[in-house]
């Protein structure tokens, strides 16, 4: 999974502007990997490597960034200074590339896997507009308030010139991407700039807490978003961050992350994440996490609701019964995933990532590493199943008389299924036991019976 970045300073960004005096933004050259050190020659490449040196924590310095244990440990350390606490008057900032360099273990590869990490995974170019650098994490998060805010917003609670916040929405269109767009926007200049900063630090969209926005308005939880029957549209935006607690829903929204590993739902283990009775939610774009209850761990469907989950990853969640990731407990249901990560899901009895008794629809879905005594997938006797390029690996079966995925249904169509080193059988249909299937497995049942997994 991947990490959620977390702002252990706000670095100084005119600082790095001037750590390469004399490039132009425009530029921002790429480095040639082949020769030593000549990073330190490109101001657009010195400005990324010198930014996230100074802004990742030790966990996305190792396990995202890719560097060297020891090297993430020492510029987390380095940057605490002396007594090791963040906050402190000895905090230390790098900067330039010989302070970074001075650093045990950092060296060129570190330096340029931190400048492929910024182009690569965030976006960045090295080029700064009005000291803010493009593909930041101050970046994204004035871009996204410029998208999102309306212009009363924008206005009232950024405070704006007005003739700048009315020209945001209005040249906003499909959305804009980056500050250089927004730069371009009459009125904005660096105050604009300055004052979408302050509010993103105030909002704690730099801390990780996240945002929540619908119909252009700020709330506290997603909760209040989501009760908000005033509001004119179904659309609600949440910033990266992690959002904690029970999300109730009785109606048809659209609530969209900014990524898996960015958008973060985090029940720490006592609590699901969600609980769905009616109408037509659609979640994009977020992780899932660390929810528990005794059905459904993450979800529970608990009324006629048809639920749509697109680009989300659930990770480590538990049931103490059953439903590890989710719980459809109302026949006259629906759940569809398309492009979804079920990974680490337990249930001590069964489905360790689904248990549902409505419908069933997974297009593009990897099942990997669930664990439950009876199937990571458990669909009820009324469930229609629609199973399409799906892998389904690495997952624990307790019984002997269970499978991976049991279909107790009589609609199943299964294209192009991919089974790999389950630990148990691989599939239940019909009643039958099949494993040991491998790839490309397809099949269908009617009333009638089903075709053959093994043909």
């Amino acid at each position: 999974m991947r990490t959620l970045w977390t702002l252990t300073a706000l670095t100084t960004l005119a600082t790095l502007a001037s750590a390469c005096a004399g490039a132009t933004d425009a530029a921002a050259p790429q480095v040639d990997v082949s020769t030593a050190r000549v990073i330190e020659d490109d101001c657009g490449d010195a400005r990324i490597v010198l930014y996230l040196a100074n802004t990742l924590d030790q966990d996305t310095l190792d396990d995202e960034v890719g560097l060297d244990s020891r090297a993430a440990a020492n510029i987390a350390a380095y940057r605490l200074g002396t007594d090791g606490v963040a906050g402190t008057a000895d905090d230390e900032v790098f900067d330039d590339l010989d302070e970074l360099d001075a650093v045990s273990w950092v060296g060129d590869a570190a330096m340029l896997d931190l400048r492929d990490y910024g182009v690569d995974e965030l976006g960045m170019t090295g080029a700064a507009v009005h000291d803010v650098l493009e593909g930041s994490f101050e970046a994204k998060a004035m871009v996204f308030l410029a998208n999102h805010l309306s212009e009363d917003a924008l206005d009232v609670d950024v405070s704006l010139d007005s003739r700048a916040d009315a020209n945001l929405v209005a040249d906003r269109g499909a959305g804009f991407s980056t500050l250089a767009e927004l730069d371009d926007v009459s009125y904005v200049a660096s105050t604009a700039f300055g004052k979408l900063l302050d509010f993103a630090v105030a909002e704690g969209m730099l801390a990780g807490d996240g945002l929540v926005v619908r119909d252009g308005e700020v709330y506290a939880t997603l909760q209040d978003a989501v009760d908000d029957e005033t509001a004119s549209s179904i659309t609600i935006q949440l910033y990266a961050g992690t959002y904690t607690g029970v999300t109730e829903i009785d109606s048809t929204l659209i609530i969209r992350g900014q990524g898996q590993g960015r958008t973060l739902f985090d029940g720490e283990g006592t609590n699901r994440l969600f609980l769905i009775s009616g109408g037509a939610p659609c979640f994009y774009d977020m992780t899932i996490t660390h929810g528990y209850e005794s059905f459904g761990g993450a979800v529970r469907i608990d009324g006629p609701a048809d639920v749509l989950f697109e680009g989300v990853d659930f990770i480590d969640n538990e049931a103490g019964y059953w439903g590890g990731a989710i719980r459809g407990a109302y026949t006259a249901s629906s759940l569809t995933l398309r492009d979804v990560r079920f990974e680490g899901n337990v249930a001590d009895t069964y489905g360790g990532a689904i248990d549902t008794f409505g419908d069933l629809t997974a297009d593009g879905v990897v099942f990997e590493g669930n664990d439950a005594e009876y199937g990571t997938v458990w669909t009820g006797g009324n469930a229609d199943v629609d199973f399409a390029d799906v892998e389904i690996r690495y997952n624990v079966v307790g019984s002997e008389s269970y499978a991976a995925l049991v279909f107790a249904g009589d609609v199943v169509s299964a294209t192009n299924l991919d089974f790999y080193a389950n630990s148990g059988n691989d599939l239940m249909v019909d009643g039958v036991l099949y494993d040991g299937l491998g790839d490309d497995v397809s099949f269908s049942c009617d009333a009638e019976g089903c075709t053959d997994p093994e043909a």
